[in-house]
Order: structure tokens, then C-alpha cells, then sequence
């Protein structure tokens, strides 16, 4: 099917289909080496009128960047072409190069690049309440042990969790386990010391190609935060969160705000609207949904889980185990799945579509 075409068995597939369809697309293209031979990849091309400009970035939670690596390479083959003329391109591919490489969602420092952006890492945006629940729950988050059987490791999550919810409160048990924190560096959620190279690299991106650009809209592909095929929209902007409601069924605006209070801490959008040079500036993050469509509770919690269980092998053993974890954490954000695949660019092909009657 030729949605298959568009998904890439490993990262070194999916660069070398961006790289050779960039090349083809007569786009300028540099590549910024990370850590071995891991690179972010980012083509640009400029049309001599500066009014607009298109940013697409994709692979910031490394795993989840074989959907965002289609999406991109979908746009270069059936979108670029038709708005050329009128409209500039920045594609940033694979932000987090070792996350995709590897089927980390956190880079080799185990950052989550989507926590990175903070101007004052000893002063997170985080309440006194939440750092508490850090500390006295940190089981939650990844246990300091060599994981034992993945059934096991389940059912002791789900206790875990459950135990912990009954005590302090669902949100504030998401808000402990997923918005950020720079306590302890080998749990989940760690948003680091200082700014990455990775989110260096992007915010002197931002800056540089931003300039005298009347207006530039910021897209991060995601995965997750949705049900299966199903696709959330999130974005701080009125205006485009207005005239994208019409993207048709399956398909759920929502403020970035609302984000904020669950999981969000010093991300790519804000890294955006605070280094963007454009008199107008707009952020939209994309996330695709995996999540199962009858229990999305139960989703959630299964994903926290492969996220919790893959970082405790990584840090703890046993190393055996670890293939096997990723290639699961691989499924859950990047389902093999024909309507899943099938959704992605169809939805994706749409959304552009929709976009540029008003862009």
C-alpha cells in the first residue's frame, strides 16, 4: 500500500528517505551530528518574499519519530510541491537522533528534549507540593532495582500507581510522574541540568530563519495524549484553533494550556514562541493516537508503564530484557498497525490541506 512507503523500519532508513527526498526537493540540507554517527537532519528552502514559513519538526521523543519521519517525508512528497512558491519550509528531522536510533524516548542523557527548554534549571516550574510527591513517590517513576519479570513489573506498577492515586489524587500523580523534573536523573520525566545540544541546536534554528517573516507557524509531531486513530491538535493560538476546527471527524482542538497543568514543562512550542523573530508567530503541536479506543485510562497507564519498565532496564539491568522492552515501546508509539499507518497519512494529507486555506 503506498502509505506503507512513508514508515521507516529504523532510524537509518528514515534519514536516509529524508535526506534523499530533500536532495530531490532542490531543499538546502545540513546535518548536525549529536552523538556517533546520530545526526538531526534540517532542509530549508527560502522563496525570495519573505511573508511565510512553514516549521516542521519531528522525533523529539526519539521512539515516537517514525510517525512524525512519515508525516515529514508525506509533506515533502504531495504537500511541497503545491505551495512551493508561496511559502518557505524548515524541516527539522529527528530532534532526538539517539531516542530513534536506540527507541528511547529520552536522549542519551536520558533528557526528555520536550522538558528541556528552561531558562533557570535551578528554578523549575514546579510547586513545592509536586517536587514532594517526587520524592516520597519515586517508585513510581522508575524503581532503583533490576527489573524482574515484565508481568511482574506490571502488576507492581499498576499497584503502585493505584495505591499512590487513592492517596494523593489522579492529578497530581500525572503531574508527578510526566510534567518534568531535574531531581533524579535516571527516573522518567527528567528534564535535565542545562539545555541540551538538541534543544540548543533548534532554538539557534528558530532564531536564525525566523527573521523578517511576517508570519511562521511551528508544527511538533507527536504521538500519544490521543486515542487510536484519532488525532489532538494543541495550540496556544485563538485564531488558528478557530479556523482549524473544520479539519473533519476525528480530529480535537484543544488549548496547550490545558496541557500545561498535566505534563508540560519547558517544550518545543514554548522554545518556539520565545525565540521567533516573525511579527506573527503560531505553535501547533500534532499528536497521533495509539491509545486503545475503549479503555483510554487502562492506555495511559500501560504506556506510563513500558516508559517506567524500559528506563529501569536501561539503568538497572537486566540487559537481556532490553530489546524486547523498546521494541514494545516502539509498538505502543508507533503501532505496526495498516489502519493505524493508514490513518497517519490520510489525516496528515487532509490536515495540510486544511491548513493552507488559511496559511
Amino acid at each position: 500500500m503506498e502509505y506503507e512507503k512513508y514508515f521507516s523500519k529504523n532510524y537509518y532508513q528514515a534519514r536516509q528517505k529524508f535526506r534523499k527526498l530533500s536532495l530531490k526537493n532542490n531543499l538546502k540540507l545540513e546535518s548536525k551530528k549529536i552523538i556517533d554517527d546520530l545526526t538531526i537532519d534540517f532542509a530549508f528552502l527560502e522563496t525570495q518574499k519573505k511573508e511565510k514559513l512553514l516549521i516542521l519538526v519531528s522525533g523529539t521523543h526519539g521512539v515516537e519519530g517514525f510517525t512524525g519521519s512519515a508525516v515529514q517525508l508525506l509533506f515533502l512528497k504531495k504537500i511541497f510541491p503545491k505551495i512551493k512558491e508561496h511559502t518557505s519550509i524548515a524541516l527539522v528531522h529527528s530532534l532526538n537522533p539517539y531516542g530513534m536510533r536506540h527507541l528511547r524516548r529520552y536522549n542519551h542523557n536520558n533528557v526528555d528534549l520536550n522538558r528541556n527548554y528552561i531558562n533557570n534549571f535551578e528554578n523549575i516550574d514546579l510547586d513545592k507540593r509536586t517536587i514532594s510527591d517526587i520524592e516520597k513517590h519515586r517508585h513510581m517513576m522508575s524503581p532503583q532495582r533490576p527489573a524482574k519479570s515484565y508481568f511482574t513489573e506490571q502488576l507492581l506498577h499498576y499497584y503502585y500507581i493505584f495505591k499512590t492515586i487513592i492517596k494523593i489524587g489522579t492529578s497530581r500523580v500525572i503531574r508527578a510522574t510526566s510534567k518534568g523534573q531535574n531531581i533524579y536523573p535516571n527516573t522518567v520525566a527528567y528534564c535535565g541540568a542545562k539545555k541540551e545540544e538538541e534543544t540548543k541546536y533548534l532554538e539557534s534554528i528558530i532564531k536564525k530563519i525566523t527573521k523578517d517573516y511576517k508570519e511562521v507557524i511551528f508544527i511538533d509531531l507527536h504521538t500519544g495524549t490521543a486515542k487510536r486513530n484519532t488525532l489532538n491538535i494543541y495550540t496556544r493560538n485563538k485564531e488558528y484553533k478557530r479556523k482549524l476546527k473544520k479539519v473533519n471527524k476525528n480530529t480535537y482542538l484543544k488549548d496547550t494550556k490545558t496541557k500545561r497543568g498535566m505534563d508540560y514543562i519547558g517544550g518545543n512550542d514554548k522554545l518556539f514562541l520565545e525565540n521567533s523573530k516573525a511579527e506573527k508567530s503560531v505553535e501547533l503541536t500534532l499528536e497521533f493516537g495509539p491509545f486503545s479506543r475503549i479503555n483510554s485510562l487502562f492506555s495511559i497507564e500501560h504506556t506510563s508503564f513500558l516508559i517506567t519498565y524500559e528506563n529501569m532496564i536501561t539503568f538497572f539491568g537486566p540487559k537481556e530484557k532490553l530489546k524486547k522492552a523498546r521494541q514494545k515501546l516502539k509498538e505502543r508509539f508507533s503501532p505496526n498497525r495498516k489502519d493505524y499507518k493508514k490513518f497517519v497519512i490520510k489525516k496528515s494529507a487532509f490536515f495540510f490541506e486544511k491548513l493552507f486555506k488559511y496559511f
